[in-house]
């Protein structure tokens, strides 16, 4: 999943070279990642991509919600809590090198998505955290709960499941005092 237009042409070049059919996820609307805060670097099938990678917490985020993690994690260190931000990029197959090396690294992970949280990408990775042994992380989702959303304007929607960067920010504050 792209993070910015950027790296949505780059996950389109992925694509059209894979050998196989496959798929790639994009928001509707525009990306919230800026272009250029980050560089664009290729999709390399299976890995992952720390964007900042010292911290208290991780933060990680898939597709459009990169964005958002990047966001909260700005918020957070105007209050001092430093965040690394880890863009997962690929759900099938997951990068369980570099998720290993995140479980050696932070015990909470926040994870960041525009997706549902049941059987989404917070349920791929518990899953592999319980099958990897990776003991003592603690994730929490921001993700849509299993219920039918009501569609409309993405902020106002995401604004009523609590789900702003702001938003987030607070209750990930309220889970680390």
């Amino acid at each position: 999943a792209p993070r910015d237009d950027a790296t949505l042409e780059l996950a389109v070049e992925f694509a059209v070279e894979f050998p196989t059919p496959c798929a790639f996820r994009y928001p509707r609307g525009a990306m919230l990642l800026e272009n250029g805060r980050f560089p664009a670097v290729p999709f390399e099938l299976g890995k992952a991509e720390y964007l900042q990678r010292d911290g208290e917490i991780l933060l990680i985020g898939y597709g459009n919600g990169v964005g958002k993690a990047v966001a909260v994690a700005d918020l957070l260190q105007s209050c001092g809590i430093k965040s690394a931000v880890l863009d997962l990029r690929f759900v099938k197959p997951l990068d369980i090198e570099t998720l290993i090396d995140a479980s050696n690294r932070f015990d909470k992970w926040f994870i960041i998505s525009d997706g549902a949280k049941l059987g989404g990408v917070a349920s791929a990775l518990s899953e592999a955290v319980m099958f990897n042994n990776l003991n003592g992380v603690t994730i929490y989702s921001f993700e849509y709960e299993d219920e039918f959303i009501t569609h409309g304007n993405t902020k106002k929607v995401e604004e009523s499941l609590g789900l702003l960067p702001e938003q987030i920010r607070e209750k990930i504050c309220s889970i680390l005092d």
